[in-house]
């Protein structure tokens, strides 16, 4: 039997780029619906989970000096 983990990440990087391209050249160009369509790829198993995480978290947006100190605040 097939899992996540035998598709080769390289192969996984490519799909889930186009499946982000899609939403923003074919649908809503909405950063959040780019949001949900990976979240909902990262629930098909751990392996993609990992995968989807870094997509998902590896930049992060300040957009107030709350939300600055909002990470100062989880960080202490």
């Amino acid at each position: 039997m097939a899992t996540g983990a035998d598709i080769p990440p390289e192969l996984f990087e490519r799909i889930l780029g186009h499946v982000t391209d899609a939403i923003r050249h074919f649908g809503n160009p909405d950063p959040l619906d780019e949001r949900k369509n990976i979240s909902s790829c990262g629930r098909v198993c751990r392996y993609w989970a990992s995968s989807c995480r870094r997509r998902l978290f590896g930049r992060i947006t300040l957009r107030s000096a709350q939300d600055v100190q909002d990470v100062i605040d989880m960080i202490e």
